[in-house]
This record gives C-alpha cells, structure tokens and sequence, in this order.
C-alpha cells in the first residue's frame, strides 16, 4: 500500500482468495475507471490494460490492520482488528 510518503506505513494481514468471473472483476475495473480514469477491460477472469497487460484479480479478506507516522512513529501505532465475516 503506497500511502505517498516512505515513512508513514500500513500493514495489512488477512487472507486472498482469486476472483473469478467477469461480472465481479468488472465492479474492480468499472471503479478503477471511475477513480483513475484508467480503462480496463475484463475476460477469462482478467483485467486487461489498452497496453496489452493483462493479471487475475485477487480479493483481500482484512483481519488485522497496523499503522503508524513517521520512523519513531510507534506513538501514534494503532491496530484494527475486523471480525471474521461468516458465510453460508
């Protein structure tokens, strides 16, 4: 996670899980659109860049979160814990 200055960090750790079908994938590229104005276009379970790019989709299920500012930034560390999400 790139948060635009080399000394804040956050970690995140949790478990992925590849996305398949399009019609997911294309809630992923239609956001990436809307946000960056960057289009992608999606088949075979992919993203596909104008450039001939292409890469699965993976989806990140968050379990615990750590951030902190600055390299003597431990006083303001801060951990966030999400419960795990039970499905049928």
């Amino acid at each position: 996670m790139n948060l635009q200055v080399g000394e804040d960090v956050v970690m995140i750790e949790g478990s992925c899980s590849r996305v398949l079908g399009d019609d997911d994938i294309n809630v992923l590229a239609e956001g990436v659109g809307v946000k960056y104005d960057w289009e992608l276009t999606v088949s075979e379970d992919r993203v596909h860049t104008r450039f001939g790019q292409s890469a699965p989709v993976f989806r990140l299920n968050p379990e615990r979160v750590y951030g902190w500012a600055g390299i003597a930034g431990w006083e303001s560390a801060t951990r966030w814990d999400f419960p795990a999400v039970l499905t049928d």
